[in-house]
């Protein structure tokens, strides 16, 4: 998924008003976790997103496990709305996702166990 593919379908199902660099920043948030806590990649390596340079690069994480960046961006414009139950059913959504996506990752890859570069 890209990002211009996840902006896309959360707009599609949740009509809103923010711009694409406000839900660029967003969606750069979970980008952010998944290079630094899961990938365990130095923070100084992660350059958030830019929509106009990024719209079309694939994102970090593949099907079937990215559905959690839609999930996010969803979550984010409930609470800028101040649609606070409706952010709570989707972060809880988006927290499931993570842990189901990070114990995949934990099963199938070792990062901390990589060599020296």
């Amino acid at each position: 998924m890209t990002l211009k593919d996840c902006i896309d379908f959360v707009d599609g199902i949740e009509p809103n008003d923010y711009t694409e660099g406000q839900k660029t920043a967003w969606v750069s948030e979970v980008e952010g976790m998944v290079i630094t806590d899961v990938l365990l990649r130095p923070v100084r390596e992660f350059t958030p997103l830019d929509y106009g340079q990024d719209k079309d690069r694939p994102l970090a994480v593949l099907p079937p496990h990215d559905k959690l960046y839609r999930d996010y961006l969803q979550a984010r414009i409930h609470f800028a709305n101040g649609e606070y139950d409706r952010y709570s059913g989707s972060m809880a959504l988006f927290n499931a996702e993570w842990g189901e996506f990070v114990r995949w990752f934990a099963r199938n890859y070792s990062p901390a166990d990589k060599e020296e570069e």
